[in-house]
C-alpha cells in the first residue's frame, strides 16, 4: 500500500523539487542516497539538526568497577534494533542496559530479555521526563542506537548524549545520518546494521579499551559545539534564505 501511495505522492514531490530554489537536508549520507534528490544536488544544502548548548558540562566516565553502563532511548519499535543489542548482552558479563521508551514491541522485548535470562542486566524504565533523561545519560558510559532502517534519518538522541560528553554506538545504515554524526573510534563506534555479532564485538572492544570512552566523549562534545549547536544551525539556515532572497 505504501509503494502504491508513493506513486501518486512522487508526482507532487517532483513538482515541488522542480519549483524549489534550495533543499535543506540533515546529512550528506541522506543526500547521497536519496532517489528523489539524485539529480538535485546542485540546489541542496547540508544543514544538520541541532540542539541548544547546555551550560558547562564536563565529560565524565560513569563505569563502576564491575559494569559497563549502556543506555538506549527511543520508541520500542522494529526499526530501532533493540533486539540485536539485547541479544549481544547474553555473551557479556560486564554490562548493564537501561531501556528508555514505550512502544508496540515492549511485550516482545521483555519476553526476549526473560527468555535469555538477562533480567539482571536489562532494565525497562518506560517514558521519562527530559530532566530524568539528562540524568540517566550523564550516569551512563555510552548511548546505543542500533537502528536498522533509514527511518532513523539522523538520531537526535546522539546529540543529546554528545552535548553531555557521552559517545554513541550506532549502526551503519545506508542513507541514515547516524554514521555521519558519529565518527568511528573518535566520537563513538559505528557497527554493522542488523548484526548482533557486530554489536557484541564493539562492546567487547569497549570493555577491553575502556579508557578510550572518555576521549570519545570529549570529542563528541567538541563536535557537537562546532557542528550541532542550534545557534550555528540557525545562522546557516538564515544564510540560505538570505541567499535565495538575493537571487530574486
Amino acid at each position: 500500500e505504501g509503494k502504491i501511495a508513493y506513486i501518486g505522492y512522487s508526482i507532487l514531490e517532483k513538482q515541488l523539487l522542480n519549483y524549489s530554489k534550495k533543499v535543506i537536508v540533515a546529512s550528506p549520507n541522506y543526500l547521497n542516497h536519496s532517489r528523489p534528490l539524485k539529480y538535485k544536488h546542485e540546489i541542496c544544502e547540508v544543514i544538520p539538526l541541532g540542539l541548544k548548548k547546555l551550560k558547562a558540562v564536563t565529560p565524565s566516565i560513569a563505569k563502576s568497577n564491575t559494569k559497563l553502563k549502556l543506555i538506549i532511548v527511543g520508541r520500542l519499535t522494529y526499526y530501532k534494533g533493540h533486539k540485536y543489542l539485547i541479544k549481544a548482552l547474553q555473551y557479556l558479563d560486564e554490562v548493564e542496559l537501561k531501556i528508555i521508551g514505550k512502544g508496540e514491541l515492549e511485550y516482545d522485548l521483555k519476553l526476549l530479555v526473560d527468555n535469555l535470562k538477562l533480567n539482571e542486566k536489562v532494565e525497562f524504565l518506560g517514558e521519562v521526563s527530559n530532566a530524568q533523561l539528562k540524568g540517566l545519560i550523564a550516569k551512563s558510559d555510552i548511548l546505543c542506537l542500533p537502528s536498522i532502517e533509514k527511518t532513523e534519518a539522523f538520531g537526535m538522541v546522539i546529540l543529546e548524549a554528545a552535548r553531555l560528553g557521552k559517545p554513541a554506538l550506532v549502526s551503519d545504515v545506508l542513507g541514515s545520518g547516524m554514521s555521519w554524526v558519529v565518527q568511528h573510534k573518535r566520537t563513538g563506534l559505528v557497527v554493522e546494521s542488523s548484526s548482533t555479532e557486530s554489536i557484541y564485538e564493539a562492546l567487547k572492544y569497549i570493555i577491553s579499551n575502556y579508557g578510550e570512552l572518555k576521549e570519545w566523549g570529549i570529542n563528541a562534545q567538541r563536535r557537537f559545539e562546532i557542528k550541532f549547536n542550534i545557534d550555528c544551525i540557525a545562522k546557516r539556515t538564515i544564510d540560505v534564505y538570505n541567499e535565495i532572497l538575493k537571487v530574486r
